[in-house]
């Protein structure tokens, strides 16, 4: 099985088990992502959109449908968080927008830290209140997982995209 279809397959058990046993968590799921918001994510990464994200995003952009936002006096905006989106141990899947606006901030922190964030770094899954979880490392034409989290450097697992969904789907 080629690692797309495992993405698929894994992300798939995924679903399943939120619909079974986690209704709001499985209604926090957007629809797939569409051409125009995986060309503004490819257009914003500073590599190449690998082919497993592309499809995973295509399932399901993300599990922040129940989000909301408010508006703040001065112009900001405020992310509401909703609780049924953290589907993945506590975690959200960011869907392409969350992507753009969670790679671009990390860049910018790294600013004179090169080891902070690297541009071939993609944020996939992370913690609604605090900056930890899992991206993907595009290196070679290759695709790893790293887990990164506030106050240290991201480091390797041992785990292929489809492996992590497949223990998340597990918890």
């Amino acid at each position: 099985m080629s690692e797309v279809e495992q993405v698929t397959s894994a992300w798939l058990r995924v679903t399943g088990v939120l619909e079974a046993s986690n209704p709001g968590g499985f209604g926090a799921l957007s629809p797939g992502a569409t051409d125009e918001r995986l060309g503004a994510l490819s257009g914003t990464l500073q590599c190449e959109l690998p082919a497993v994200l592309e499809t995973l995003l295509r399932l399901n952009d993300g599990s922040t449908a129940k989000n909301r936002r408010e508006g703040l006096p001065g112009g900001g905006v405020a992310v509401i968080t909703d609780p049924d989106c953290a589907i993945l141990d506590g975690m959200e899947l960011l869907g392409s927008q969350e992507i753009v606006k969670r790679y671009r901030e990390y860049l910018a922190y790294a600013e004179g830290d090169p080891n902070y964030w690297k541009p071939n770094w993609i944020p996939i899954i992370q913690s609604q209140d605090a900056p930890y979880g899992f991206l993907l490392a595009v290196a070679d034409g290759g695709v790893s997982v790293m887990e990164f989290s506030e106050g240290s450097y991201p480091t390797a697992v041992e785990w292929s995209l489809a492996e992590l969904l497949g223990k998340l789907a597990e918890r």
